[in-house]
This record gives C-alpha cells, sequence and structure tokens, in this order.
C-alpha cells in the first residue's frame, strides 16, 4: 500500500468518525429499540398536548416496551398516591378505543389497591379484555383479588404502590 492510499483511507476514516459524531449530537436513534422509543416520546407528548389538564400534577413519561411491543405512559403523582402504566398506542390492551380517558391500563395502584394486568392471561384474549371479566386478566400484582373486584382491608400506602409499580415496569420494559 503506498502513502497516497494510506491518506485517502485516514481521510475516509475521519469523515466517518465526522458523520457518526453529528448524527450523535443530533440525538438520531440507531436502532430499531431507540427509533420506537423516541417514536413513543413523540406520540405521548401530543398525548399530554391534547389532554392537557388530564395530566396535571402527574410526572408523566412514555416509553416503548419490547416485551408488549406497544408504548407506553408511566405516570405518578406521588401526592395523590396514584400510579399508572397504559398502553396508549392500545397495541397490546385493545380495550377502551373510543374514550380517550381509558388508555388501555396495563397497572393502577392507589390506595384503594392495584388494577394489574397478568401479561399470561391479556394474551390468551390477544388483548381484547373489554368483554372479559375482570376476575379473568387482573390480580393485585401479588396473585390476590385487583382493586376492581375487592379493594384491600388497609389502604395502600404510597410506598406500596411505589415498589408494586416498579415491579411491573421491570416486568414489561
Amino acid at each position: 500500500m503506498n502513502m497516497e492510499n494510506i491518506k485517502k483511507y485516514k481521510l475516509l476514516g475521519g469523515i466517518v468518525l465526522i458523520v457518526i459524531a453529528v448524527l450523535v449530537f443530533q440525538n438520531v436513534p440507531f436502532t430499531q429499540a431507540q427509533r420506537l422509543n423516541k417514536q413513543c416520546q413523540d406520540f405521548g407528548k401530543g398525548v399530554v398536548a391534547e389532554h392537557e389538564g388530564m395530566f396535571e400534577g402527574t410526572k408523566v413519561s412514555f416509553f416503548y416496551s419490547n416485551r408488549l411491543d406497544t408504548c407506553i405512559a408511566q405516570s405518578v403523582d406521588e401526592l395523590g398516591n396514584d400510579y399508572s402504566l397504559c398502553d396508549i398506542k392500545r397495541n397490546y390492551i385493545k380495550q377502551g378505543l373510543l374514550d380517550p380517558t381509558n388508555c388501555g391500563g396495563v397497572f393502577h395502584c392507589d390506595k384503594d389497591g392495584v388494577d394489574n394486568v397478568v401479561l399470561e392471561k391479556a394474551e390468551k384474549y390477544n388483548g381484547n379484555l373489554f368483554e372479559v371479566s375482570y376476575k379473568d386478566f387482573l390480580d393485585n400484582g401479588e396473585g390476590g383479588e385487583a382493586r376492581a373486584i375487592k379493594t384491600p382491608d388497609k389502604p395502600y400506602t404510597r410506598e406500596k404502590c411505589e415498589v408494586m409499580f416498579n415491579n411491573k415496569l421491570s416486568e414489561i420494559k
């Protein structure tokens, strides 16, 4: 290899590094998971803008769930002790398509307990849960009855909801 070819390869290598640096600094997603996550975040911003009053006092963020193959909104209102995970694209949970306040709940916890979608049970119905009895796909996150069926004897604390919420997050990420 002569000196001229070596100089060309060095120049080409430098150009490739510059292009990669520009893409990284422009926050261009490289992988499919990154692209889906970005699309989910953009979609979520639109949902918040469309229903602006609905999220007051609530921290809301969005991510693509590879496990569920859908866009998830995670909302936390610590002061109100309200923790939720919703399928906002309704690719996994196909209920509530006409009601914007029904977001395809995957998980909800407040003082009245937990509604936790048992994924294996929901998958038996292919996510078409609108006509399915709660007892056939929900539990309290610990195998017991969901809050939609029976509220717990003692109200759930903020700490209990946070632990249950984080457990569900780990399951669906």
